[in-house]
């Protein structure tokens, strides 16, 4: 095996597991929306129960794309700039899910080396919406936790003890 060989060899592995970690992290931010989502569920669920029948859970949402858990975050969340940021991950997930692969049989050094650093670029960007997503529901759970909000804050710990369950 030619020493170029091998070059391209260790540059198609360091691509496949660029590629393994920003999927990994862009379906952590995934998760991060359905999370966020099912929270103002039964947040909201807690506040209508007297009111009327509020029947939206996380299972409604369970097998919704990302740009529909998106289209539904933007209609609950205020953080403007997070929002942003998950709108240009969409493409980058794509990308990531279905074209970067395809860049690995490339003998290309050049568009392979390029093609990582977009990569792990995408792959912090993910990352980083996902820890301000869980962000976002601990701070609404701060909220929920004031007094004034006294059956929310229960309706959240059933929430979460029965989630523990399953």
């Amino acid at each position: 095996m030619t020493q170029t060989t091998v070059s391209l060899i260790a540059l198609r592995r360091e691509h496949r597991e660029a590629v393994a970690h920003a999927l990994f992290n862009l379906q952590f931010a995934e998760q991060g929306m359905r999370a966020y989502l099912d929270r103002c569920f039964v947040a909201i669920k807690a506040r209508l129960q007297d009111v009327f029948p509020y029947k939206r859970s996380g299972a409604d949402i369970q097998t919704k794309s990302w740009s529909q858990l998106l289209a539904e975050l933007k209609q609950m969340c205020a953080n403007e700039g997070l929002l942003r940021k998950l709108d240009k991950l969409n493409t980058d997930r794509n990308f990531c899910a279905h074209q970067a692969m395809l860049i690995e049989i490339s003998e290309d050094y050049e568009r392979l080396t390029k093609s990582i650093k977009r990569i792990e670029d995408i792959e912090a960007r993910a990352h980083e919406c996902a820890m301000a997503l869980f962000d976002e529901i601990a701070a609404h759970s701060q909220r929920a936790a004031k007094p004034l909000n006294t059956r929310l804050r229960p309706a959240l710990d059933v929430h979460d003890a029965s989630a523990k369950k399953s």
